[in-house]
């Protein structure tokens, strides 16, 4: 009887190991995909969320980069903002569209990627390809831009 006893309290102690193991690892896969398509971006425009403001637009190479390493997403966690914290700005990626053979080359830009920042400044959506996660940040975000 102890013997089944010791027998479950292991399976079960294997399984929580295996399922932080695994959130763990998850979290930081979404993490990476995050930077991987901000680190494309060829334009960024900072908005306010509730006009549509523009607040500030990066063009340039080195801008861009200096506004993802200020970001610092490999260090964001998944978590929400709670429901005091609202959405005061929008970050907006945008690319040259995929060219395709047969089509007619378009010289606009695509939005391929969103990151909605709340007023705290430690909590955002990251928006693409209809996916959206919500991340705490480690740090005001907002601070970046102001």
């Amino acid at each position: 009887m102890k013997k089944k006893i010791w027998i479950v309290i292991v399976v079960i102690l294997i399984f929580i190991i295996g399922f932080m193991a695994y959130r763990t690892y998850s979290q930081k896969e979404n993490s990476n995909e995050a930077v991987e398509m901000v680190s494309k971006a060829e334009k960024i425009e900072i908005c306010e969320y509730t006009t549509n403001e523009l607040v500030a637009s990066y063009e340039s190479k080195e801008e861009i980069q200096n506004v993802i390493n200020q970001l610092e997403m490999e260090h964001w966690e998944i978590g929400g903002a709670s429901d005091e914290d609202t959405k005061q700005y929008i970050m907006r990626m945008y690319q040259e569209p995929t060219k395709q053979v047969l089509e007619n080359p378009s010289s606009e830009m695509e939005e391929v990627a969103n990151i909605v920042i709340y007023s705290s400044g430690e909590y955002v959506d990251f928006n693409t390809a209809g996916l959206e996660i919500p991340f705490k940040t480690n740090k005001n975000i907002i601070d970046i831009f102001k």
